[in-house]
């Protein structure tokens, strides 16, 4: 569930919006912009008897689903925790036991829809 979350939030990784704006008070159109800023990359992670891929970016097709009420990430807390993942390798990926501390402000307890 965690790698979705992050998924979903690098998706809205950009340039265009302040990086000062709320993910919250982003609208589909804004959304829609910001996803198609980010490249999506796709890491296969494991071995010949059990593999997996984790994709980064990607899907700007979706409906945007803003953050809830209370959340304070910005777009520039977006870019951070982009900015972490693209400079971590596919092993540093595959083997990380949680998110880059730059994504912090993303998984704070008010940011996680709980429904």
């Amino acid at each position: 569930m965690r790698n979705l979350i992050v998924l979903s939030l690098l998706a809205l990784t950009a340039c265009g919006v302040s990086d000062n704006a709320e993910l919250s008070s982003l609208d589909q159109e804004q959304a829609q912009s910001l996803c198609e800023e980010t490249e999506e990359r796709t890491i296969t992670c494991g071995d010949d008897d059990f593999s997996f891929e984790i994709t980064l970016g990607g899907d700007c097709d979706a409906e945007y689903i803003a953050p809830p009420e209370g959340c304070t990430a910005t777009v520039g807390d977006s870019r951070a925790c982009s900015d972490a993942y693209a400079a971590l390798s596919d092993e540093e990926i595959c083997e990380a036991e949680g998110v880059p501390s730059e994504c912090d402000a993303l998984f704070d307890e008010s940011c996680i829809a709980t429904e």
